[in-house]
């Protein structure tokens, strides 16, 4: 099997395959539970990739935004210096609210799934926490700190479930 790299598809491979690859982490801990057994050592994994699994998309339509901005709609007054550290950032609110300020302005009907886009605001709750992208990577972070210490339990289903609302809203958003 060759992978074709540098394509203009390459982006989206990317992020389809860190969505794979959380299903199947989800899939084979939901398998494991069901005949009695406890799968902790795949939680990391699946988080991770769930959770780069929003940031590359979010990086993705920020990308979309300021293509579309630059080729047909320079009346906007789009803030290229803040999109270079945005674009660069791991943090997940801070990509989404950069979205939000221009995401309504490129097109009127738009509008029409403000609503929509909004829930994503909620869906990322879940991770607020990991503005670095390094909880579910390590087990301290660079202070030395135990990453995620004041987390009991994570529901999976839930973080799951999210995750498919998620792609659908980014689908719907990123072909209007």
């Amino acid at each position: 099997y060759v992978s074709h790299f540098g394509n203009d598809m390459r982006t989206r491979y990317i992020i389809d395959g860190f969505y794979e690859a959380a299903e199947l982490l989800y899939k084979e801990i939901e398998s494991k539970y069901k005949i009695g057994f406890y799968s902790d050592e795949l939680i990391y994994p699946l988080c991770h990739s769930i959770r780069h699994t929003y940031e590359l998309s979010l990086k993705d339509t920020l990308e979309k935004i300021k293509f579309f901005i630059d080729n047909y709609k320079s009346c906007i007054d789009f803030d290229s210096n803040n999109y270079q550290s945005i674009h660069h950032t791991h943090n997940l609110k801070d990509l989404y609210n950069f979205i939000y300020q221009y995401i309504f302005q490129i097109d009127s009907r738009m509008l029409m799934l403000k609503e929509t886009w909004e829930k994503v605001d909620y869906i990322l709750d879940d991770f607020i926490y990991d503005e670095k992208s390094d909880a579910y990577r390590y087990s301290t972070d660079v202070d030395g700190n135990e990453n995620l210490s004041d987390i009991e339990y994570l529901s999976i289903n839930k973080i799951f479930e999210n995750l498919k609302q998620y792609r659908n809203i980014i689908s719907l958003v990123t072909t209007k």
